[in-house]
């Protein structure tokens, strides 16, 4: 099965709402909905997140991987300095922690991914969080790249395919940054060897059964769909593709 969202249909019904640290912010749901009391496995989860200023995530972990992208306003991740690149892509591995994530000046936005559905985060600084603590590989990953101007990105003449993530085997995760000229196509792998993949669009658009997906439109790809072509519009397309690991 195959899920999409553009931007256009799902910024509309972007809402307030109070963080696990009683901050306010705004979420934007693009596939899936809010987080359910238990793990839901097969039904993936997008959403964008745009923190108000200096606000504070305290560090947590999931039960699930997920990749995040960050787009706008800037952060101090961890121990990290600031996030100033365009994009910076992050990946966790579940049962993995991170944080805390503070906001700069002018906010922040970034879109969370999953494949499976999360019950929530489950935070350091409260009681009982080692219960829930589960063997996992601890993979974290931080990755910043940068998009294209639009008249480079019409006149690519072929695409180019860059790796952020090397997915050396179906247990690791993946991730590709496309970049296609002007109405130009490329065939999305199956994702036999994947849990599940994410086309995010970044700069440009994708067109798939005659709609246009602007930049923060979303599609996932169930494990193993096949056929997938992501088509540039007139001005070309850049945009991620997230491959989950395949658990043993």
């Amino acid at each position: 099965m195959i899920y999409a969202k553009s931007s256009a249909d799902a910024f509309p019904n972007r809402f307030v709402m109070t963080s696990g640290t009683g901050n306010e912010h705004w979420r934007t749901d693009f596939i899936g909905l809010m987080s359910e009391a238990k793990t839901v496995k097969g039904k993936p989860q997008a959403f964008l997140i745009e923190m108000n200023e200096n606000e504070v995530l305290a560090p947590h972990f999931h039960e699930i991987d997920q990749f995040q992208v960050f787009l706008g306003g800037t952060c101090n991740f961890g121990r990290n300095t600031e996030i100033v690149s365009p994009v910076t892509l992050h990946y966790a591995d579940h049962h993995t922690g991170y944080g805390p994530i503070t906001a700069g000046k002018q906010g922040l936005s970034y879109f969370t991914l999953r494949a499976d559905t999360d019950p929530g985060a489950v935070y350091l600084h409260k009681e009982g969080y080692r219960e829930k603590l589960k063997p996992s590989p601890h993979r974290h990953h931080m990755i910043h790249t940068t998009l294209s101007v639009e008249a480079l990105m019409a006149s690519r003449k072929q695409a180019v395919s860059e790796s952020l993530i090397e997915k050396a085997q179906p247990a690791d995760p993946g991730a590709l940054l496309l970049r296609l000229g002007a109405n130009m196509e490329i065939a999305v792998s199956d994702g036999v060897d994947t849990a599940g993949q994410y086309v995010l669009v970044l700069n440009g658009a994708l067109v798939w059964q005659g709609k246009h997906y602007p930049p923060a439109s979303v599609i996932f790809l169930d494990p193993g769909e096949s056929g997938f072509e992501l088509r540039a519009g007139s001005v070309g397309v850049e945009a991620m593709v997230l491959q989950y690991p395949m658990l043993a």
